[in-house]
């Protein structure tokens, strides 16, 4: 038992392979689009690191600044003023992290013993302490601070080649989707181009069959077997052909039989009687000339030249 599939179905196949071929895009690619999806994910918070890194070692230039006023003034505001600029620094640093605990670790001692030494420093002035032990505790500050500093700066460094290395490793995975859906839209042109050329030489050939067979036909000829073997619409038409195809053999060869008894019994006047009635029914509908048998077909050609002539 052969299996109809019928055009719209052969042409459903079709769109079936390129959708398979844009649905394995996507499923081949479903990790590597996780893994950008990821490593994007990362960039905002690197970013936003990065960007409170520059912002401490701005402060601590700015601390620097105020430490230095607070010595050379020594007033109150600008005591509260050294103060409220650590506290921030501290504070900030608490939302960072470092994915080095141990420069983590550098980092909260840093910022203790800057806290401890500013505080010191502000014990040595307010004391009246000698203009020695207050340069020294100086001296001792802007050692934390350098310290701090050089730590952040490390951080910062460190953020920078994460930052750098996630870019570095999006555009990797991205170059090879990219090739990876060359391929692919290359696959789905050719396997389109394919599938149309097969589908249409498939029904294009069956139709010209049906052309030939239906020009046979109205030539008269009803010999010739409908050799359609698809088994979808064309196919179904091209089995109401032959069925045409028989039933006009069919009936032409009783005609041809009638014909050759009538002439057999009655000789040259049933031939004049039919090829008279024959005539009148050509005159009416010509294309019955074209599956008269082939000797009615002349004696009739015959009879309408002799009727012009005369």
């Amino acid at each position: 038992m052969k299996l109809r599939f019928s055009l719209k179905y052969k042409i459903f196949f079709g769109f079936l392979i390129i959708i398979a071929l844009s649905a394995s895009f996507v499923l081949i690619n479903y990790s590597s689009l996780n893994e950008i999806n990821n490593l994007s994910s990362k960039v905002i918070p690197i970013s936003d690191e990065t960007i409170v890194l520059v912002n401490q070692l701005d402060k601590l230039v700015i601390l620097e600044s105020s430490i230095e006023e607070y010595v050379l003034i020594n007033s109150e505001e600008y005591k509260d003023k050294v103060f409220s600029e650590i506290d921030v620094i501290i504070k900030k640093s608490e939302r960072l992290d470092a994915s080095d605990k141990a420069k983590s670790d550098k980092l909260k001692e840093g910022l203790v013993s800057l806290d401890y030494n500013v505080k010191d420093l502000t014990s040595l002035i307010g004391g009246k302490g000698t203009s020695d032990d207050v340069n020294q505790q100086t001296l001792e500050v802007y050692e934390s601070i350098k310290y701090v500093k050089n730590i952040f700066e490390d951080i910062l460094e460190e953020k920078n080649r994460d930052l750098n290395d996630n870019i570095a490793s999006q555009q990797v995975i991205v170059s090879r989707i990219f090739n990876f859906l060359i391929i692919i839209e290359f696959l789905i042109i050719f396997f389109g181009v394919f599938v149309s050329f097969l589908i249409s030489k498939l029904i294009l050939s069956e139709l010209f069959k049906l052309q030939k067979l239906t020009e046979e036909i109205s030539a008269g000829k009803l010999e010739s077997e409908v050799t359609v073997s698809s088994n979808d619409e064309i196919g179904e038409l091209a089995k109401s052909f032959d069925k045409m195809r028989l039933g006009l053999k069919d009936r032409n060869d009783l005609l041809d039989s009638l014909l050759k008894t009538f002439k057999g019994k009655f000789g040259n006047i049933a031939t004049i009687l039919v090829r008279k009635d024959v005539s009148e029914l050509i005159n009416k509908n010509p294309r019955i000339e074209k599956i008269l048998p082939s000797y009615l077909r002349k004696s009739v050609k015959r009879d309408r030249e002799a009727r012009k002539v005369n």
